[in-house]
């Protein structure tokens, strides 16, 4: 079984910064980043 990956405050509110800025779909933004799109939602 995997590990499961954590991240900071920061890095997912940078990520959320990035998303809505990009004027992209969560999804597509996510799969760049390496994340999965609920980490764009938390922020």
């Amino acid at each position: 079984m995997a590990k499961r990956q954590r991240f900071t405050q920061e890095c997912t509110r940078d990520a959320v910064r990035f998303w809505k800025s990009s004027g992209r779909p969560a999804t597509a933004v996510a799969r760049e980043l390496g994340l999965r799109r609920t980490h764009l939602s938390k922020g």
